[in-house]
Formats: C-alpha cells, structure tokens, sequence
C-alpha cells in the first residue's frame, strides 16, 4: 500500500523530488503491477531512470526492495495508482485516513487494556488485611482503588502520546469511564463515591501525599461514635496530653499496636485525629501537652457556642469597652 518512507542515508536513490533523509510517499513495485503496469516496463523505466534516459520513475533501494516516489511519476500513472489501489481518493489522502484508522485502532486497544494496566499492590493488600477492619471483599476492592489511582497519577504526556492519546485528558477521560463502571460494578470502593474526573484527580492526588490513609480514613467517619468508647478515649487523650508531644500518627500507631490486646477496635489516624481535635477534647489534652501558660495563650480565645436556632443567624463579638 502506499505510504510515507524516510528516504535512508546510505541507500541508493535515484530521484529529482526527495533526497536521503526526507520523508517521500512511496509505492511499491509490486503495488504498481497490481495496479495494471507490465512487471518487464517497470524494469526497463527503473533501469532507464537509474542511467539517465527516463525522469518519471525516481525510486530509491532499501536492500533488494525498490520504492517509487509517487509525486514523481508521470500524471497516468498516478491516476491508475489512485484508481485501483486507493478506490479513487488521493493518494496522499487515502495514506492519512489509513493512517488514521491505524491509530484509531491502536487506540481501541490501549483502551481496552487500560483495565489490565491497573496494579493491585501485594503490600497494600497486606496492610489492608492486617488492620482488621475490612472483609476480604473490601480488602480487594480498596486495593484495586489505590491501583486506579497509581495508574492516573503515572498517565503524564509523554505516556499519554506514548500510547497515541493526543493528550494526558484524552486518556483521562476514558480512565474515568472504566474506573466509574467498576465503581457500579462494585469492583472498586472509594471512601466517597467518585462523580467526575475532577474528583478522581482529587483523590489521585491525595493518595500521592497521604497512601491509603487517603482511602481508608473516610469510612470511619460515620461510625467513629460506635467504634469509640470511654476507654478508646482515655488511652487516646493520655497519648495527645504526654510531654513527648506524640504526632498523631504516632499516637495512631501506637494505639493500634495496643487495641488488639485490649480488646478494643482499631482506629485510623483520620478518625483519631477527627476526634482529638473537637474543641471539647483538644482543650482538655493541649494544657496537659503544652502547660498552662501556653494553652491559655492558644485555646482561651476559643468559645464553647451554642448551635443557632434559625439559618442564616451569625454570631458576633462586640470588642468596644
């Protein structure tokens, strides 16, 4: 079929409208017998053009096969090329829409396979399993969440052009399509349920800072009040009010190495953070991690307040004396 070539550096070429190492479109010896001209002609006008005596055949040789550059051939020629082999569209033409369906159908693939792409981390199907807060279902489908989310983050442009999308949104537009239909499938399971590809990069974007604590903190925050009890809360306030100043997710930690012998449920580092952090609770371990002097500096101007009775009513501080 015809087609675009890059004209060799070290072949032979005898032609007037190319030279080695431009682009030409070609056609083919075999093509143009196919086409209606005699395989004996063919040798003598290469043979003829190579010597001098013919100007309408230019070619160049790449090992023992020869291409005929087709914008140098002569007008009948070239309409029997556009006839019979390209069904009457323009040579050049035909050669882009075929190149076009080529990659339409490369696309077609990538995009099929985009499903394989995604990863299923053995670690975090470890981690996931060892916290013991999900059923083996939930394990699988959080952990193909993260492998989703992997795969945007790694979809840059060069991958993207890579794979023939035109752009990284092009390929993002159909990851959100698949990750979206296994999402009502129920293969995947996100914290909250995702709607748009904003949201998708959102929690790509997430996952990238925080790991699964990104995918695994939103599910405790309607059952945080079941889960915590007086004792949940007395070990976690003792932790945020030590001295040493424990980071929540040492306190998250440390916790949770403890929770099982205890007999106490384990908690994620969002959920304990949520909880310390009320003003009812942080006012109670802040003067006990920082002292007196410093918790009356920093918590003082906080003010227990009652919810509002009616929408749109404000609260308001008159500072005058």
């Amino acid at each position: 079929m015809p087609q675009y070539r890059n004209i060799p550096f070290n072949c032979t070429c005898y032609s007037e409208v190319a030279n080695p190492g431009e682009q030409v479109l070609c056609v083919s010896v075999p093509e143009l017998v196919e086409s209606g001209v005699s395989e004996s002609y063919l040798k003598r006008a290469l043979s003829g053009q190579r010597t001098g005596e013919m100007f309408c055949w230019p070619h160049h040789k790449e090992g023992r096969e020869v291409f005929v550059h087709f914008d140098g051939m002569a007008a009948k020629y070239k309409e029997l090329v556009k006839r019979v082999i390209c069904r009457g569209v323009d040579a050049a033409l035909w050669v882009e829409n075929r190149a076009a369906e080529e990659l339409n159908r490369k696309l077609e693939g990538v995009k099929k396979g985009l499903r394989m792409m995604v990863e299923v981390s053995a670690g975090d199907l470890t981690r996931l399993s060892d916290m013991q807060l999900f059923v083996p279902t939930d394990v699988q489908r959080i952990a193909r969440a993260a492998g989703w989310l992997r795969l945007w983050r790694r979809m840059d442009v060069k991958t993207a052009r890579k794979y023939g999308f035109a752009s990284v949104k092009e390929v993002q537009a159909e990851m959100f399509k698949q990750c979206l239909n296994e999402q009502i499938q129920g293969f995947v399971k996100f914290p909250k349920a995702i709607n748009s590809e904003r949201v998708l990069d959102r929690k790509a974007r997430e996952y990238a800072a925080d790991g699964l604590d990104c995918l695994v903190g939103g599910y405790f925050g309607n059952v945080n009040r079941e889960k915590m009890n007086g004792r949940t809360h007395a070990i976690l306030m003792q932790l945020a009010g030590d001295p040493v100043k424990y980071s929540f997710e040492d306190i998250g930690l440390i916790y949770n190495e403890q929770a099982p012998g205890l007999g106490l449920p384990k908690m994620t580092v969002s959920a304990i953070k949520q909880h310390l952090n009320m003003p009812k609770h942080k006012k109670v371990w802040y003067y006990m991690r920082h002292g007196k002097l410093v918790g009356d500096a920093d918590m003082q101007p906080m003010i227990d307040r009652k919810p509002v009775s009616k929408p749109d009513m404000l609260w308001s501080l008159d500072g005058t004396t």
